[in-house]
């Protein structure tokens, strides 16, 4: 049972006959009252009966197909808008595949399917924010920015319900879709992911380097990102085998197809996706000599693994060199030197690696000259075990 309370003077009481108590409307006789509320109370009555409701709740005359004979059940806990409980008509029109369409005073109930045809509400915009999401009937344009509207409505086409439509406007590259405003708001949701334009997806960063080289880094990326020739030249030979045969369109895998047949239609779309892959794919890296920086142009995949690979390599390997002082007491500072200097330069890395010499540093038996192995010589500057060259230079006149 449902009370509507306005400050206007008519009463309209509706009666219903199927477990439905009084069902009381107030028409409002003033502009300046509030809406008409309503309030349904419907326990498996006839939908005859509620569409004579909304009949006289609204003012529209209801037309219905023939046979439509259905039961109902509608609870309504508060009062609402007219225009909300229209609403709510499309949603139980819909559960049996009809829908409602307003033309002047008259609300026509039709099926779905027939819908699609109808004059119906156009509204234009892809943000799905502001669709409702109802069980209305609507048409929708959606312009895209950089997507390709045929190729959306192409991949997209298998999301559609049966009764939906969805076709694309090559000129204004816009999509324009007949369904449900909840199916609307879903597409544009969907669509809002896809027309996405390359800026955004390709990515440049700036990498400072602290201790590696730029140009070495740079050419590092290049190499690691560059793809085989022998890789490219099939990829391409295999797009030019596409677009001999024609595509995969009525003519087949291997039938060449007529100009006409829509072959040609998809290997360009195919082509298009591939360029766009390929994009994607791509990797650059430019070194910057005067900031000892790398620039890097690349996908966001692939910028990742980068970004984790440039801060892998442009670490500190070794401490900075120091300068220390050692005062000796017993020993000779000419002779330790002298040690020191063949033991941590690149001719004694031998003798770490073979395990010789013996006796320590200082004594007899200590690391004299060794014989160079050939192709062991270290890097120049680098000491025993990637360390940097040690030094050692004595001061005899204080045994340092």
């Amino acid at each position: 049972m449902g009370s509507y309370r306005s400050h206007s003077a008519a009463l309209i009481a509706l009666c219903g006959l199927a477990l439905v108590g009084p069902l009381c409307v107030w028409n409002a006789a003033a502009q300046d009252v509030p809406p008409t509320l309503v309030s349904m109370r419907f326990r498996d009555a006839s939908l005859d009966h509620v569409l004579e409701f909304f009949g006289t709740a609204t003012g529209y005359t209801i037309v219905k197909p023939a046979g439509l004979d259905e039961r109902v059940t509608v609870v309504s806990a508060t009062e609402m808008p007219v225009d909300q409980a229209l609403t709510v008509l499309d949603s139980i029109l819909a559960v049996r595949g009809y829908t409602s369409i307003a033309q002047g005073t008259t609300l026509k109930i039709m099926s779905r399917e027939d819908a699609t045809y109808a004059p119906l509400p156009t509204r234009v915009g892809a943000d799905p924010d502001a669709i409702p999401p109802t069980d209305t009937v609507v048409t929708q344009v959606m312009s895209l920015a950089s997507a390709d509207a045929a190729q959306v409505a192409k991949d997209l086409q298998g999301l559609l319900p049966t009764y939906a439509l969805m076709t694309a406007h090559a000129r204004s590259n816009a999509l324009i879709i007949t369904a449900s405003s909840a199916v609307v708001k879903r597409f544009a949701e969907i669509v809002r992911h896809l027309d996405v334009s390359m800026s955004d997806l390709i990515r440049i960063e700036v990498f400072p380097l602290q201790y590696a080289v730029a140009s070495d880094t740079a050419d590092l990326i290049t190499e690691l990102y560059a793809k085989p020739r022998d890789a490219e030249e099939a990829a391409e030979q295999e797009r030019a085998q596409r677009r001999g045969r024609g595509g995969f369109g009525r003519g087949g895998f291997g039938g060449g197809g007529s100009p006409g047949d829509g072959g040609g239609d998809q290997s360009d779309a195919t082509s298009g996706g591939d360029t766009v892959l390929r994009r994607l794919e791509e990797v650059k890296a430019v070194a910057d000599e005067n900031t000892n920086a790398v620039v890097v142009s690349a996908g966001e995949a692939s910028m990742t693994a980068i970004r984790d690979l440039i801060g892998r390599l442009d670490t500190q390997r070794v401490a900075q060199p120091s300068t220390r002082v050692f005062s000796l007491d017993h020993a000779d500072a000419s002779e330790v030197a002298n040690s020191l200097n063949q033991a941590f330069s690149s001719t004694a890395r031998n003798i770490f690696q073979q395990g010789r010499g013996g006796g320590g540093p200082f004594g007899r038996g200590g690391f004299g000259p060794q014989p160079q192995q050939q192709g062991e010589q270290g890097e120049q500057g680098a000491g025993v075990l990637g360390l940097p060259e040690l030094v050692a230079v004595p001061d005899v006149r204080t045994n340092s």
